[in-house]
């Protein structure tokens, strides 16, 4: 199987199914036929933006980002608001504490920003590091971010 069919699998079981962990998602593709490794699927996931969640039962389920450019600033935004607790800049970075489960989500979303204050993420259960390319950069980055807190 081609790898942008086996992604397309991903996507629908994604979007059908609730599932939890890459076991369960590897069982549910060998029930479509797709058998893959671990390896592979982790790669896919990332590759097509496919994040845990928590869902209405505070279960982390997988949830493929759609949204890019400005829809996805606009999320980012409405998302930080919703979850950020607190955050402070620490020379270069930002350290960003969510409430608990939404670490990993909003990091995700960090990632997909077209930002040059961004070079990257570390994300956990709760907490966040936002690396910038310098203390300027971190300082503008955290200088946005205010205006997003609710």
């Amino acid at each position: 199987m081609q790898k942008q069919q086996r992604q397309d699998v991903i996507v629908h079981l994604i979007d059908s199914t609730s599932i939890a962990n890459q076991d369960e998602l590897q069982r549910a593709m060998a029930q479509q036929g797709v058998q893959v490794t671990l390896a592979t699927l982790s790669r896919d996931l990332k590759e097509l933006h496919i994040v845990k969640e928590p869902n209405a039962s505070g279960h982390g389920i997988y949830r493929a980002l759609k949204a890019s450019g400005p829809a996805m600033t606009d999320r980012f935004e409405q998302q930080f608001g919703d979850v950020v607790v607190d955050f402070t800049q620490v020379e270069f970075m930002n350290v960003v504490k969510t409430t608990p489960s939404d670490g990993n989500a909003l990091a995700a979303l960090i990632d997909e920003l077209d930002d040059d204050a961004i070079t990257g993420t570390l994300a956990g259960h709760d907490t966040i590091l936002v690396i910038s390319p310098n203390r300027e950069a971190a300082s503008a980055l955290h200088a946005r971010w205010v205006a997003y807190q609710h």
